[in-house]
Formats: structure tokens, sequence, C-alpha cells
């Protein structure tokens, strides 16, 4: 078991990581903010005022951070937990980066995970270290800049799932998250909490709908109660049956979008995912925010998370017609081959394996 409080590295100045450090902090924790040399930029503004500032659902406050920095060997040092927070198409940068420095017995964590366990698990342990590793189902923060080093939460997740590759370390990672997040809860194995990612239902099929209304300006503010038409939530219900149907295939039970909202707290009602994102209160302040037409998260929710879903749609034999008809569409749109680009099975090391040999992978580390 922990004891104590661990001390976290938080990888990663996006907003995501401006929370996700000043949150622990005003907590208690000995929390090292990293970023990337060629971005130090976005920690500069925590630098010149000594720390950050946190307002709305999660802890309010000024946070004095003891440690920010560009040097991965500073962050790292006598951090029990590694928590990376940037987006899906930033992992393998930052993966690459601490892969030489982690020591035995560290535990990172992927925040959300869009499969980052499977892609990044040779390259963690290349150095023959005993790391664990695992993901967080979402980053625990609805959160937005509302200045230099000034982060507004919209909501903070109450519950979350999280799970480790193997599965047999997940009860390891459960015990030292939640000191810092007692809302973890323990995901059947890493297919789960990939697999149950609001982002990959919303993001694309909001972006698709609305695209007459995101390229009318270089750049558009749109609510999410305004993206979330009738229509779109019919084609985010259709995606989330595929969703649900892939994961039924390799023995993981997702969790459908009502589910995951009220998983996290986001109180809601009602019997459509249309009813849901209209009825959710944090909902009710938050925007996407679209530049040159195009969602900054976009890409990773068609690269890490439709595609994927796909082509295990494609491996189990599990149709995926709504999910293969929009990354099609956004294909022509920004043309990318976003289906050999995007994260296939055989990227992920399962092109050759039957359902139950992914299960065994997943759960006990044999293939």
């Amino acid at each position: 078991m922990m004891s104590g409080f661990p001390k976290i590295a938080v990888l990663g100045a996006g907003c995501g990581g401006h929370a996700m450090a000043a949150d622990l902090t005003l907590a208690g924790f000995d929390v090292r903010l990293f970023e990337l040399p060629k971005f130090s930029e976005n920690i500069r503004p925590v630098i010149e005022r000594g720390g950050i500032e946190i307002s709305g659902a999660a802890r309010e406050g000024f946070a004095k951070l003891t440690t920010v920095t560009s040097d991965i060997r500073e962050a790292l040092e006598g951090a029990d937990l590694v928590m990376v927070a940037v987006p899906a198409f930033g992992h393998e940068t930052f993966a690459s980066t601490i892969a030489p420095h982690l020591n035995d017995q560290q535990v990172v964590v992927f925040n959300t995970g869009y499969f980052a366990a499977l892609r990044f698990r040779d390259l963690l342990r290349s150095t023959a270290k005993r790391v664990v590793i695992a993901e967080n189902m979402i980053l625990p923060y609805t959160c937005r800049f509302v200045g230099p080093g000034h982060v507004q939460v919209d909501g903070k997740k109450k519950q979350m799932y999280v799970a480790a590759l193997p599965a047999t370390d997940t009860e390891r990672v459960v015990d030292i998250l939640k000191v810092a997040y007692p809302e973890v809860k323990p995901g059947v194995n890493v297919l789960k909490t990939s697999l149950d990612n609001l982002n990959i239902v919303s993001h694309p099929a909001v972006t698709i709908l609305n695209k007459g209304l995101v390229e009318r300006a270089e750049t558009v503010r749109v609510p999410v109660t305004e993206g979330v038409t009738p229509s779109v939530g019919k084609v985010m219900e259709a995606v989330d049956g595929e969703r649900a149907a892939v994961g039924t295939v390799l023995g993981v039970e997702v969790s459908p979008v009502k589910q995951m909202l009220e998983l996290w707290g986001y109180e809601t009602r009602g019997d459509t995912i249309y009813e849901n994102y209209q009825n959710c209160e944090p909902f009710r302040t938050f925007s996407w925010t679209y530049t040159s037409g195009s969602h900054q998260y976009l890409r990773e929710d068609l690269s890490y998370g439709l595609v994927p879903l796909a082509s295990l749609g494609d491996l189990t034999g599990v149709p995926t017609p709504t999910i293969d008809a929009m990354i099609r569409l956004f294909s022509i749109i920004d043309g990318v081959d976003y289906s050999t680009e995007g994260v296939t099975s055989e990227k992920l090391g399962l092109a050759n394996l039957g359902s139950n040999q992914i299960q065994e992978l997943l759960n006990k580390g044999a293939g």
C-alpha cells in the first residue's frame, strides 16, 4: 500500500496540465510541472507568477508550485506518479522523452488513454525498467484558460475508470492514484479505459454536422448546447452503438454516454444523447473553439479514437458503418488518409490475435 502523499510529475502545461498541477498542489501534493523545451512559453507565465490561479469546480485559489521545469530529469527525480496530461498526438513525444529517465516501479498514467498503454508498452519498458503503465479513461477536468497562468475548471469528474497493462497491475495503480484522486475505480483492462472515451463519440459528430457554422470565421466558439442538435445526437447514438458492439466482442462492457456522464458526476436527464447533453450542468458553460474550421482535438479523436475502433471492428468482424463513413468524410475534407495515419490494430500489436488472445494480453500480459 502507498504510505503518505506520492510525489507527482505532471507532464504537459496545456489547460489540463495547469488544472491538474494547481488542483493537486492545493491538495497538499509535491507537484512538478514539466513542459517540453520547445513549448517552454507555456510555463513562462507560471514561472513569472510563481504558480497557477485556478477557479471553478475544482479547488480554487493560487497554487504555488515548487518545481516548474523543462528539464525532464528534474521533473521525474523521486516522482512516484507520472501523469501525462497532453493530447494523444503528443503522447509519443512525451513517451520518448521520459523513457530513458524512468525508474523501477514508477507509475505512468496517460490522461486520456487513447490506447496509449498498448502503443507504448515496448518503448517505456525498453530500458528493462519495471515501469507500471496505465490509462485514465478521461482527463479529470473539463477546463479552459481564462488568462495567462489562470485556468477555469467547468467540471471535475466524480468517478473515473483506470486500468494498467497488464490488468494484474491495476490494483497497484489504483492504490497510488486514489490518494490524489479518490474518484478512481478499477477498469477491467486498458481496452475499457480507451473505449470509454466520450470525446470520440462527440467531437467528430459535432464537427462534421456543424461544418457550415465553424467555417464562417477564423475563430468560432460553439457552446455545447448549440452544437449538439437532435440530428447530431442521432449520429452520436450510432457511433456509441458501434463502440459498444466492438467492446462486447472483446469482452469489455463499455459505458453508454449517459452512464459516463453520471459516472463523472455530471448531472443530466433524458433518454437520448441529445437530451443528455442539453441537460448536463457542466456543459452549460463550456464551448468548443474552432480555428480555421477545425477543433484542436479533432485529429486525436479520428486518428487515435475512431480509426482504432474501426480497425478493431474489422479484426473482430463487427461492422462500424457510421464510424467508417465519418473517417472517410474527414479524410476527404482534411486531405488526410486517416485510415493510414491513424492507429490500427496492427500498430497496436493486435493484428494477428484472436479475441481470446487479445483479452489474455490485456489481462495478463501474454499474447
